[in-house]
């Protein structure tokens, strides 16, 4: 007769799965839509956000900041776990977007968070390569600054070694797709959004009818095994 034991295992995950995360297919556009989502979220109600993006071929380097309501100790050691969210029904509800845009853009990312009446800052920064060599789920490493301005609060996510080359027309391209994204937010004054030095004006999508007119419908058949045609 056969006996069955209980044995506990370690399933931390391995260190690999970080940099994996930046392998999900975003484009650039749909990674920067992530952080200023993430921006959205921390928004203080009653205030106008303002979220600047800046693009500095360069440095190499994309930079994300907002004025929102910013982090505090827990919430920005919790911003790096994986799948760690306190959000609900808000656009960041899963925890994974920061770590796969930015890991998505860059093999390099610091992020820097501030609440008001706080003194501290918080500094989170990741390293592809160091991590791949000696990362440690257990034991992460958080910068505190102290001596903050209390009146400050937001957040910074600072992007570099990136993946692709900053060309001259990507940031026009990337304000031309925020713009659509996030219009009805601009348009309401709770958000604005500048790219290195232009801001974002909102811009609507129009859905046309009038390739099969006159309601836009188009009918088709479908033919199953059987023979039959609907």
């Amino acid at each position: 007769m056969a006996n069955i034991k209980t044995k506990e295992i370690n399933i931390t995950p391995h260190r690999s799965l970080m940099p994996k995360l930046g392998q999900t297919g975003y484009s650039i556009s749909q990674a920067i839509s992530e952080l200023v989502d993430n921006s959205i979220d921390a928004r203080e109600e009653g205030h106008l956000l303002t979220v600047e993006i800046l693009f500095d071929a360069n440095k190499k380097m994309i930079q994300v900041s907002d004025n929102g309501i910013g982090m505090n100790e827990e919430t920005a050691a919790n911003s790096i776990r994986l799948a760690q969210s306190s959000k609900i029904n808000q656009l960041g509800e899963f925890g994974l977007g920061l770590k796969t845009a930015a890991t998505s853009l860059g093999k390099v990312f610091e992020v820097l968070t501030t609440q008001k009446g706080n003194d501290e800052e918080y500094i989170l920064e990741y390293d592809e390569d160091q991590w791949l060599k000696s990362g440690d789920w257990t034991k992460y490493k958080m910068k505190i600054k102290s001596g903050i301005d209390k009146r400050r609060s937001g957040t910074t996510i600072c992007i570099k070694n990136l993946k692709f080359k900053i060309y001259p027309n990507l940031p026009g391209k990337i304000r031309e797709d925020l713009s659509i994204r996030f219009a009805p937010y601009i348009e309401n004054g709770e958000v604005r959004i500048k790219i290195n030095t232009k801001w974002c004006e909102p811009m609507s999508v129009e859905l046309k009818t009038d390739y099969y007119l006159p309601d836009g419908k188009e009918s088709f058949k479908i033919k199953l095994e059987s023979g039959e045609v609907y």
